[in-house]
C-alpha cells in the first residue's frame, strides 16, 4: 500500500461520548503525520461541530463534515466543495418529516435550524457541542436557501422502517443515510464521504488508491468502498464491515488507532 491520506469518521469510530480523544489516539496521529502522511476527518457532524476535535488531534487538513457535503479547511473559510440539499427537495424532506410525525432540522454550512428547542435537539446538542437556532415558526415556510444537509431523529424501533419508505420515496433525488441508531440524513445526491474523498485526493494530487479511511456508520460505507483502503471498527453495522478491507477491534478499545499502527507505522 502507498497510503498518503488518512481519513477518519470521528463518532463511535475515533472517538465516543465516554471516551472522546484517547491520548492513545494524540500520540499515534501525531507519528502517523510524522512519517509524512496526512491526516484528515470525515464525519455527519456539522464542520464547526468537528473543528474542537481537528484542534485537539492537531489535524490541519480540510475537515469533511456534513457526511461529504461540505469539505472546508480548517484555519481559513475557503471551501473545497460544497453540495447542498436543493431547496424543493428539501421542502419534500420537510413534508415527508410532518408525514411521518417526526423531528427534523436542518443546516447551513455553520447552523442549524429547529422549529423549537425540545428533547431531541437538547439531546443532540449535547452530543455534538453544538446550539440550534430556533425559530418557533413553520420550518417549511422560512426555509429560504439550499440546506447544507437535513437530519431526522427516530426512535431505535422506528428508524429501520422510515429509512427504508425514505429512500424509496426519494430515489434518484437525495443521498439518504443513517450515522446512528436513531438518526436519518439528507444529503445532496452526489453528497457522500466517499465523494468528498476523492475531492480530497484531486485537491493533494492523490488517488483514491493512496488513502486509506476508517468508519463505522452507514454514512462510512461509501468512503470504506471506495478508498484503497478501507477499514471498519468492530462495532460498524453490517454494510460497513461488508465494504471493508480490514476489520480492527471496537472504538472502546481504541480500534481505529490499532488499525493506524499496525497498518501505517509498523508497515
Amino acid at each position: 500500500m502507498d497510503i498518503k491520506l488518512l481519513i477518519t469518521d470521528l463518532d463511535d469510530t475515533l472517538i465516543s461520548e465516554t471516551s472522546g480523544v484517547t491520548d492513545r489516539a494524540k500520540s499515534t496521529i501525531a507519528k502517523v503525520k510524522g512519517k509524512g502522511i496526512k491526516v484528515a476527518i470525515a464525519t455527519g457532524r456539522m464542520h464547526s461541530s468537528a473543528f474542537p476535535y481537528a484542534k485537539e488531534l492537531n489535524v490541519v487538513e480540510p475537515i469533511t463534515s456534513f457526511n461529504g457535503a461540505l469539505v472546508k479547511h480548517v484555519n481559513s473559510d475557503d471551501v473545497i466543495l460544497h453540495a447542498p440539499v436543493d431547496y424543493n427537495y428539501a421542502i419534500e424532506v420537510l413534508d415527508f418529516a410532518k408525514e411521518v410525525d417526526k423531528y427534523i432540522q436542518y443546516y447551513s454550512k455553520e447552523h442549524y435550524y429547529v422549529y423549537e428547542h425540545c428533547k431531541d435537539s437538547d439531546l443532540y446538542g449535547y452530543r455534538t457541542g453544538t446550539r440550534a437556532i430556533e425559530i418557533k415558526k413553520d420550518i417549511r415556510k422560512t426555509l429560504d436557501f439550499d440546506p447544507t444537509k437535513l437530519l431526522m431523529i427516530c426512535k431505535h424501533e422506528e428508524a429501520e422502517e422510515i429509512y427504508n419508505i425514505a429512500v424509496k420515496r426519494f430515489e434518484n433525488k437525495l443521498n439518504i443515510t443513517r450515522s446512528s441508531d436513531t438518526y436519518i440524513e439528507f444529503n445532496n445526491i452526489n453528497a457522500s464521504k466517499g465523494a468528498a474523498c476523492k475531492a480530497l485526493a484531486e485537491y493533494y494530487g492523490f488517488k483514491l488508491e493512496n488513502i486509506m479511511s476508517i468508519g463505522n456508520g452507514g454514512n462510512d460505507v461509501d468512503m470504506i468502498q471506495k478508498c484503497g483502503f478501507g477499514v471498519a471498527v468492530e462495532n460498524a453495522v453490517p454494510e460497513a464491515k461488508n465494504a471493508a478491507d480490514f476489520i480492527c477491534p471496537p472504538q472502546v478499545e481504541d480500534g481505529a488507532v490499532i488499525a493506524m499502527e499496525q497498518f501505517l507505522l509498523n508497515r
